[in-house]
């Protein structure tokens, strides 16, 4: 990059563009160097390496896609922001399409690579339009749609709690597990594991075989498991919608009182209170959010008789190093795409130092 900086110019167009392009070739050819031999040999293994290789194109994509959305929605006049910003529903869900398909089988990874990329990086734009809309209207839309969406996400849920609910019916009303929750009834089918059987045996539980047919256990298992799988995949998204916006606030606020704000153009012509007008709207749409979340919680959990926020725990904490590592990745990415040292501007003012001038000197001067 330096190189490249002494022969073109500084800042050098696009540099987080162009670096990330670099990097993904460099990572490549690296990995097939050290690992080339046993990838040839085990077919299997290259097969799930072209897959995640393809998911990580499609990160990569995203990097190019979000910030071009994000200046034409700058571009465009107030009054067809409103009909710009729906272009973030359509570019999440052809994202959320990819990652799924390539990842085929691995439902684990699935919330996880899924929302932790696609749900971030467009919530962040989410955010970022919210701060540089000039109509309420945005946000009215914004929210809105998430509201849609959430309804969608609860009937999904209900479609499958209630074929659980059918088979529960049959258990008789003196037996022990008529009370219990479906994801007991679950563990105690499944008695290959040896923690649930152990655990199951405290409970003096009866056994299932007589009141469920094989056929109908392993339906049971089989709905248990999408329901736990779609109830924490609704929950991460909600998570992911409320936090992202607190944090691009802090941060944002943070880097205005920096001296350095003046390099970053969407910071530099705002003064003390239209920054806060601005956040403020990031702000409501977050606490709006919030609150959606709060009421869909209360909705599953009376639904399922399952804790929301033990899931959302589990979730975290057995994924804190993928969650953490993303968000800290994208939420950087994001805010430092606009830099004026990254040369992400080709109109208005003059952007390129001529290499005639010392790369070093224009480092320092611009400190």
């Amino acid at each position: 990059m330096i190189a490249m900086a002494s022969v073109i110019g500084f800042p050098l167009p696009f540099a987080l563009v162009v670096g990330i392009n670099i990097w993904f070739l460099v990572l490549v050819a690296c990995f097939v160097g050290f690992f080339g031999r046993v990838l040839n040999q085990n077919r299997v293994l290259l097969k799930e390496l072209i897959r995640a290789i393809i998911v990580l194109i499609c990160q990569v994509l995203l990097t190019f896609v979000y910030p071009a959305y994000l200046y034409g929605f700058i571009s465009v006049s107030t009054d067809n922001q409103k009909f710009y910003v729906m272009l973030l529903p359509i570019i999440k869900i052809a994202a959320r399409n990819w990652i799924s398909y390539c990842l085929g089988n691995n439902y684990d990874l699935i919330p996880q690579v899924m929302i932790i990329n696609v749900d971030v990086f467009n919530a962040l734009y989410v955010s970022s339009s919210m701060e540089n809309s000039h109509s309420s209207t945005t946000v009215v839309q914004m929210v809105a749609l998430d509201i849609l969406l959430g309804l969608v996400s609860l009937s999904d849920i209900r479609h499958l709690s209630n074929a659980i609910l059918f088979l529960r019916r049959k258990i008789p009303g003196d037996h022990p597990l008529k009370t219990a929750s479906f994801v007991e009834i679950a563990l105690k089918i499944i008695d290959e594991d040896p923690r649930a059987r152990s655990r199951l045996s405290l409970l003096r539980y009866g056994p299932l075989a007589k009141i469920f047919s094989n056929k109908e256990r392993q339906w049971f298992l089989e709905r248990s498991a999408r329901t736990l799988f779609t109830t924490e995949f609704v929950i991460l998204v909600l998570y992911t919608k409320v936090i992202i916006p607190l944090i691009f606030c802090i941060y944002t606020a943070g880097m205005f009182l920096l001296p350095n704000h003046d390099y970053y153009p969407l910071l530099q012509s705002y003064d003390g209170d239209e920054m806060a007008n601005n956040l403020g709207r990031v702000v409501a749409f977050g606490s709006i959010e919030l609150l959606l979340m709060l009421v869909m919680g209360y909705a599953i959990q009376q639904m399922l008789g399952i804790s929301v926020m033990h899931l959302l725990s589990f979730v975290l904490d057995r994924s804190w190093h993928m969650v953490q590592s993303n968000l800290f990745l994208w939420i950087c990415y994001t805010i430092q795409n606009s830099l004026e040292h990254n040369g992400t501007s080709l109109w208005g003012e003059p952007w390129l130092v001529l290499p005639q001038f010392s790369l070093s000197d224009t480092l320092l001067s611009s400190l």
